[in-house]
């Protein structure tokens, strides 16, 4: 085995620079020396140790640090290229300090530690300018530029995103080129620079390999939307079809997915809804085969945005349902795993108890058999089982005890269950109620007046037209409506931060009360559940102290310390007596302690009368 090893290392030593260390592995690429589980499970770290020289340990570190990230073991990997790092600067080989740098960067990435990441490439980036290496100075600058995208700051990003362009093409690093001049079209695209989106865009498909046909379809995709639908149509046709094109040539259905639902921007244009509503219908059937959730979420909102303008009453209610129905089953998928969860904590409870049942009877047992052989001792002998049996009763009043405190948490916990889902009930009767009693009713009197149109003449026709015009209009203001109470569309396409100020935007513009923001930034990069839960109990608290509290200023404010975040929300108002939360009638309390406790966190409500109230929350990121 160590011989394997030693040759293994021996052939990347031969190529110390970075750039070369690649291809000494290619050779080796059709061999089972790439089988990153045979790495695993065949050298471990006791094996590195074993090796004569340092520089063969820390490429042994690197090997197998590559190999467990590549199995998602991002905490080892990280360990495992610190010990290189170390080595490495023991024997002061600046090379191969860049190089465990550089390794520490994927796993830190796919943890979502960008700090992280951008410290590890900023030193990195240190070392290759002392060095004078162009190359990896253009890699690091962009490895930087995309680490500050991640931590929300646009402007470095693209700072350092341009520079590694710049001196990537100076040095013909390719792959730097690419994939900067890719990122920096995708920043311009959000920042509504169109123009300078397209030319970087295409400047990184001259660069794509005329045979990766994946790359060009994600790629032509992408393109399209830099193209204003209703200045540049011909050229976002053209780049959808090749995105089609490219992608009828991957075994990848989700290249087709994705392309197909940049074609409905245009025949939405074209007012063609009924082929658009196909083709978003197409793709989502495609990702909800591939159970890809992201893509699904992302189907339904353009499938929605087509909706808008669908003409045909029934076209647009089914459609609204069809999305309901398709919300209510990713719904029941996550109830579901939670029963599964509850079901295996359920029986692994019953498996300890019998367990502890069965240990109880050996014990007992035994003791009955020692009181029979010893029952003519002496009284010290006596005594003695008497203290046994003593224990034993005070092991059973505690075993007791804890069973019963046991089965007091299991009925809190399913009492909070049975509240989440009388809260989704009441939000399903709510939106069913909206459809009723104010879509329902406005297109029952558009189909009237539309009906009564064939019987009509001159300025009468035109007075039943108009008013059934006025009629849809509000059916789609009704429709959005739904859809935001739904899932606010702020939330779900600018994130969480956006959302909550345009909320509390929203009711300052009132002008009844003074809501007060203060966020410490930066939160990085929070759980998409996490996120939308937050937002649902803020809006709860909210809503409570508006209704209730009289107050004329709320203040709330929300960080992130040592990986969980906090958040405080206090009013001037009238305040209330918190002992009756558990009495009170209605679900909004319930359905907040309830969120906050399948999230795992806490919560704690501070109220006197005449005095406001105060409410603080932590929740585990």
């Amino acid at each position: 085995m160590k011989f394997f090893l030693f040759l293994f290392l021996n052939i990347v030593i031969l190529n110390q620079a970075f750039g070369q260390f690649s291809k000494a592995m290619q050779p080796l690429h059709d061999s089972t020396l790439n089988n990153y589980n045979w790495v695993i499970q065949n050298f471990t770290e006791n094996d590195i140790e074993t090796l004569d020289s340092i520089n063969q340990k820390i490429q042994g570190y690197w090997i197998l640090g590559m190999a467990v990230a590549q199995n998602s073991d991002n905490s080892k990997a990280i360990a495992l290229y610190q010990k290189a790092l170390k080595l490495s600067i023991d024997i002061k080989d600046s090379t191969a300090i860049i190089k465990s740098y550089q390794g520490m960067g994927f796993p830190y990435f796919a943890l979502g530690k960008y700090a992280e990441v951008l410290q590890v490439h900023t030193k990195s980036l240190n070392i290759a300018e002392e060095l004078n290496d162009s190359s990896q100075m253009s890699l690091f600058l962009m490895s930087i530029g995309a680490a500050y995208y991640y931590l929300k700051n646009k402007e470095k990003c693209m700072e350092f995103q341009l520079e590694a362009l710049k001196l990537a093409t100076k040095v013909n690093n390719v792959e730097v080129v690419m994939k900067s001049s890719k990122n920096i079209s995708a920043v311009y695209s959000e920042m509504g620079k169109t123009d300078s989106a397209v030319k970087y865009m295409e400047y990184f498909i001259s660069y794509v390999k005329p045979n990766d046909y994946a790359q060009l379809s994600y790629s032509y995709a992408i393109l399209s939307v830099a193209y204003d639908v209703t200045k540049r149509f011909t050229q976002k046709k053209e780049a959808v079809d090749k995105s089609l094109y490219f992608a009828s040539k991957t075994s990848d259905k989700t290249n087709r997915a994705f392309a197909l639902l940049k074609r409905t921007e245009i025949y939405k244009y074209q007012k063609k809804i009924d082929s658009a509503l196909a083709d978003a219908d197409t793709a989502l059937e495609i990702y909800r085969k591939g159970k890809l959730i992201d893509g699904i979420q992302y189907a339904i909102n353009i499938k929605n945005w087509v909706l808008e303008d669908a003409n045909n009453p029934d076209i647009l209610i089914n459609g609204l349902k069809e999305i309901i129905s398709i919300k209510d089953t990713l719904y029941n998928l996550e109830v579901a795993d939670q029963v599964a969860n509850y079901k295996t904590l359920y029986e692994t409870e019953k498996k300890e108890k019998e367990n502890l049942a069965l240990v109880k009877q050996n014990q007992f047992n035994k003791e009955e058999v020692v009181f029979q052989k010893r029952k003519n001792q002496t009284i010290l002998v006596v005594s003695f089982l008497v203290l046994c049996l003593l224990l034993l009763l005070v092991f059973i009043v505690v075993y007791r005890t804890r069973v019963n405190q046991r089965e007091e948490s299991s009925k809190i916990e399913k009492e909070r269950y049975k509240s989440v889902l009388a809260a989704e009930e009441k939000e399903r009767v709510r939106i069913a109620r909206e459809l009723h009693d104010g879509l329902g009713q406005i297109l029952s009197t558009a189909k009237m007046h539309v009906s009564a149109i064939e019987n009509s003449k001159g300025a009468q026709m035109i007075n039943f037209i108009d008013n059934a015009s006025n009629l849809i209009d509000q059916a789609v203001v009704e429709v959005r409506a739904v859809s935001h109470n739904l899932m606010p569309a702020t939330l779900m396409k600018l994130g969480f931060k956006l959302a909550i100020e345009e909320l509390v935007e929203k009711i300052n513009d009132v002008g009844r009360v003074q809501v007060n923001l203060n966020l410490r930034e930066p939160f990085g990069e929070m759980p998409a559940n996490l996120e939308i839960t937050l937002y649902r109990i803020i809006q709860e608290i909210l809503n409570n102290a508006l209704k209730h509290s009289n107050a004329k200023s709320i203040d709330i404010g929300l960080k992130v310390q040592n990986n969980r975040l906090f958040l405080s929300i206090s009013d001037d108002g009238v305040g209330f007596d918190t002992t009756q939360i558990e009495q009170a009638k209605g679900i909004g309390w319930k359905n907040i302690f309830s969120r906050i406790s399948m999230l795992g966190g806490d919560i704690d409500v501070n109220s006197q009368k005449n005095m406001g109230s105060n409410i603080n929350i932590s929740l585990p990121i």
